[in-house]
């Protein structure tokens, strides 16, 4: 990936790993302030870091479920004594049983961040501008003044507050936005509401692109 300033190459493994800290102990004040920098300029990152928190709050959400006391033991008493020669031989199955073992790890593994992306969707912006740069607090999405974007705005369930110049037509979706007094847009402003199927083909696309990114990061 590239920095939008300058052309310098951004390490994202670096980053990702220096998130991953933070997460599950926080980092110390000179790494955090490199980690949030490079968040400003890389929306891969931000997602990453983003899909990752919300993970972790839904899995801080899940209920605790434990067995009854003496469980372990009264299943191992009843099991045979001989337990490999009781067990039946199904070897025909075996390859289908890795089949549907695969898939049930796919949908426990991306069940739960395609559930939070449908029902709790994390503020978006995509450009035409490949340079357009944001500023992104909260689900507050800013253009900021003095800057130029060269090009069309999406913004998906977050709030566009434009201080700068969007020089192309501007589209919400499930979004709000502020036109400061120091902000125009050349073109048109469209607001629509999105329904339960656009938000669950809009996460899978979210998905399939975080998956992408990670995949590029991790063979540069």
């Amino acid at each position: 990936m590239k920095h939008p300033k300058g052309g310098q190459k951004l390490d994202c493994r670096k980053y990702r790993v220096l998130i991953e800290v933070h997460l599950e102990s926080g980092l110390p004040k000179v790494p955090l302030l490199e980690l949030e920098h490079h968040l400003n300029v890389c929306l891969c990152c931000r997602r990453y870091r983003d899909e990752l928190s919300r993970l972790e709050e839904a899995l801080q959400d899940c209920p605790q479920v434990r067995a009854p006391h003496g469980f372990t033991e009264a299943l191992l008493k009843k099991l045979p004594k001989n337990y490999a020669k009781a067990m039946p031989r199904y070897s025909y199955l075996s390859p289908r049983i890795r089949v549907v073992g695969a898939v049930a790890a796919l949908v426990l593994l991306l069940g739960s961040p395609l559930y939070i992306l449908v029902e709790s969707p994390r503020p978006i912006v995509e450009s035409s501008d490949l340079n357009a740069q944001f500023t992104i607090i909260d689900s507050t999405i800013i253009v900021p003044e003095g800057a130029i974007i060269s090009g069309d705005i999406r913004v998906y369930h977050g709030h566009l507050k434009i201080l700068g110049t969007v020089d192309g037509n501007v589209h919400l979706v499930s979004s709000g936005y502020t036109l400061e007094s120091s902000g125009t847009v050349a073109g048109s402003v469209d607001v629509v509401k999105s329904s339960w199927l656009e938000r669950l083909k809009f996460g899978i696309d979210q998905i399939r692109q975080d998956a992408k990114s990670y995949v590029r990061g991790a063979w540069k």
